[in-house]
């Protein structure tokens, strides 16, 4: 942002004009010569041409300081906030079901496609919240711990991608503990884990339940999300070299993710598309708000020694060329 902190010093600029009109409207408007054929056709020389360069160097230094003496100023607005803040824990599942392309009108983009431009979205909307980054499969994987820098965060989630765990499966109770550790030592008011998964538990080393127990010993609510349609689901695969078409079956019980909500005070949501997904996540950013204190204020630059420089410059070189070069005699 630029300004003037004197900016009643531009009233000289209107002072300097006024008097050039005035000066211009007295000026004559002829020259008496004893014969005007002694001068008819004769070449101008390049110090004629330039004969009134010193005077238009002295106005321009005496704009130029006026502009100095009116303090010109960039500024950077600064957001001070204050917030008790929220605490989320993103838990997501990158299990091989996940390239499903039941979510995709158009059977180009699979689940988690869909899932990270959601959550990079809900990401972008609440810039105030430390958040942390879980994937989960036959194992759990801390994609990033909990940090207050968004970018840094969407950075981590477009790296997500299907099989990034060393073992296939859907354990869910795991992953919500990995999530839980991540908010273990949180001091925030307010504390959840949006777990997404498209199936059910498979891996026995965490019960689901057990881990909504633990979630609610630690004060952590849990929003249980499940993605994709029921039935035959499309998904991409190499054949000698190809993409094409194949299909496997999704009929995975969410009963258990139905438990885990109820039992931290979350809520179970089931989507079946992407805007069904956005949604989801935009009732869960209604619900989960704190009240921030924001101050703006803007740090100055002061500006005014360039045209003071500038000033100084066309000042010398006016008295330069008066002095020598353009010196009337």
């Amino acid at each position: 942002m630029f300004r003037f902190e004197s900016p009643w010093f531009l009233l000289a600029l209107l002072a300097l004009l006024i008097v050039w009109l005035i000066v211009y409207k007295n000026k004559p408007k002829v020259i008496k010569y004893s014969s005007a054929l002694l001068i008819d056709g004769l070449p101008k020389t390049l110090k004629q041409r330039f004969i009134n360069a010193p005077f238009y160097l002295y106005v321009l230094s005496f704009i130029l300081l006026v502009l100095a003496l009116a303090r010109p100023q960039w500024g950077n607005q600064k957001h001070e906030v204050t917030t008790n803040g929220i605490d989320i824990a993103l838990c997501i599942d990158v299990s091989t079901s996940m390239y499903g392309l039941d979510m995709d009108a158009n059977h180009q983009k699979n689940r988690l496609d869909i899932v990270k431009e959601v959550v990079e979205n809900f990401i972008k909307k609440r810039p105030t919240d430390r958040m942390g980054l879980v994937v989960f499969a036959g194992e759990a994987y801390t994609q990033s711990p909990m940090i207050f820098d968004g970018d840094m965060l969407i950075t981590f989630v477009r790296q997500v991608k299907v099989g990034m765990t060393p073992k296939d499966g859907t354990a869910i109770g795991l992953g919500l503990m990995s999530a839980l550790a991540r908010l273990d030592k949180s001091k925030a008011k307010s504390k959840i884990v949006l777990l997404l998964t498209d199936g059910e538990n498979n891996n026995m080393q965490v019960e689901p339940i057990t881990a909504a127990k633990a979630a609610k010993q630690l004060g952590v609510k849990v929003y249980t999300i499940a993605v994709g349609r029921r039935g035959r689901v499309p998904y991409k695969r190499e054949f000698f070299g190809r993409q094409t078409i194949d299909y496997f079956n999704s009929n995975p019980d969410f009963s258990e993710m139905v438990k885990i909500a109820k039992i931290t005070g979350g809520k179970f949501f089931k989507a079946d598309d992407k805007d069904a997904l956005d949604k989801i996540y935009s009732e869960i950013d209604k619900l989960e708000k704190t009240k921030i204190d924001a101050t703006i204020y803007f740090k100055w630059r002061e500006l005014f020694t360039y045209p003071l420089v500038c000033a100084l410059v066309c000042l010398l070189m006016a008295q330069l060329l008066s002095a020598t070069w353009l010196r009337a005699i």
